[in-house]
C-alpha cells in the first residue's frame, strides 16, 4: 500500500475530501517524526511503538575499495509491533 492508497481509503471511509484525508496524514507522519527527533516514542495500542535508538560511531568497510571509512553516530527509528498486530498478521 502507498501513501495515495491510504489517503484514497481513508476518505472513502470516512466521507472526507481527499484533501482533507492527506493533511490529516501530513499531520500524523510530522508529529511522528517531529516526536522521534525530540527522543520521545510514538505510540499507538494495537498498532505498536516507534522509538528513536541510537547507532554509535564506528570504523565501516568500503565493499568495493576495502577502504576504512569512519561513520557518525546516528539516531534511526525503530518500531516494535503490538501483540494485536503480530497476531493479526500470522493468523
Amino acid at each position: 500500500m502507498k501513501k495515495s492508497d491510504l489517503i484514497i481509503e481513508f476518505s472513502e471511509k470516512n466521507n472526507i475530501t481527499v484533501k482533507d484525508s492527506e493533511r490529516l496524514l501530513e499531520i500524523i507522519i510530522n508529529e511522528i517524526t517531529a516526536a522521534l527527533a525530540k527522543g520521545n516514542r510514538a505510540e499507538f495500542r494495537g498498532f505498536g511503538v516507534f522509538n528513536p535508538s541510537l547507532r554509535l560511531a564506528r570504523t565501516a568497510r568500503n565493499p568495493k575499495t576495502g577502504e576504512s571509512i569512519k561513520v557518525p553516530k546516528t539516531t534511526i527509528p525503530t518500531f516494535k509491533m503490538a501483540k494485536n498486530f503480530y497476531e493479526k498478521l500470522n493468523r
